[in-house]
């Protein structure tokens, strides 16, 4: 079955860690939330705040992601999706981003209660569900040679393998 959607990316910039330039990424993992739609004081700025901080603290500082961007939805049936990418140079760099981001973590905020105050004011703007996904790019993309300063529509078309009934 083939999904189709447009996409269109925020403000949040597209990074690539300095010293893995070179590298070509291997594996692309798509977290996708959905908004909370009962929050009552939400705001698209305190939002962008608090993600831009764990972005500076935790995300740029892990040697392991190679890049990483913001989706939001434009043009589909569910517009409370948001989706967090990140690439990898590696099945095992996944591994131990996740690692990594746990140590950040604690070093960005080392005292337990504003640690926990920060993750649910974080938390509190998207719904319970969400999925993860892992893809690995295929054959005939065309990487981006430069970074975007602007937020741009950009076409993402997922394709699921099956097989037939009888197995072959």
């Amino acid at each position: 079955m083939m999904i189709l959607c447009m996409a269109l990316l925020i403000n949040m910039p597209l990074i690539a860690q300095e010293d893995s330039e070179a590298k070509t990424p291997k594996f692309i993992v798509a977290t996708t939330f959905h908004w909370n739609m009962d929050l009552e004081d939400f705001s698209m700025d305190d939002w962008k705040a608090t993600e831009k901080e764990f972005f500076n603290k935790v995300t740029n500082k892990n040697e392991y992601i190679l890049g990483t961007d913001v989706v939001m939805h434009y043009f589909t049936a569910d517009n409370t999706e948001i989706t967090f990418v990140a690439t990898y140079g590696s099945w095992t760099d996944i591994e131990a981003a996740q690692k990594r981001n746990g140590e950040l973590v604690k070093e960005a905020w080392p005292n337990e209660e504003e640690r926990k105050a920060f993750f649910k004011k974080k938390n509190s703007v998207y719904a319970d569900e969400h999925s993860d996904e892992i893809y690995a790019p295929g054959s005939g993309y065309k990487p981006m040679t430069e970074k975007s300063t602007e937020p741009m529509v950009i076409y993402i078309q997922k394709r699921k393998l099956g097989s037939p009934d009888d197995g072959n």
